[in-house]
């Protein structure tokens, strides 16, 4: 679990772990210049905050795992069903697909409260 944390860069562990973040902020790196969250496995996000230009990959997530967004933000604006896809426009889903393509391989994973 990470919790009260600021995540710089890749963010990524395997579908054999489940994380927690909790009022975490993902912020760009400030050597590569990337904000990468890629989860394996299941991930429970809570009041967390996506910088701009966040990278929000989910292609390896195995198809039994989920993700669960509660009260989460990018840019000051809070993440939806209905504008997930639009904010993470770089989104890539199962298929190496991008933008809503790649939500739509991977929606029924994702949940929101």
């Amino acid at each position: 679990n990470v919790v009260n944390s600021t995540l710089e860069g890749w963010t990524s562990f395997a579908s054999t772990a489940d994380a927690t973040f909790e009022n975490v902020s993902f912020t760009k790196n400030s050597f590569t210049g990337y904000c990468h969250f890629k989860p394996h496995g299941n991930a429970v996000l809570k009041n967390c905050t996506f910088a701009e230009g966040a990278y929000f990959d989910l292609m390896d997530l195995a198809e039994d795992k989920q993700i669960r967004l509660i009260n989460c933000n990018y840019n000051g604006t809070v993440i939806t069903a209905e504008n997930i896809a639009t904010i993470f426009a770089t989104f890539e889903g199962k298929g190496n697909k991008f933008g809503a393509e790649g939500y739509e391989t991977v929606k029924s994973q994702i949940f929101f409260q």
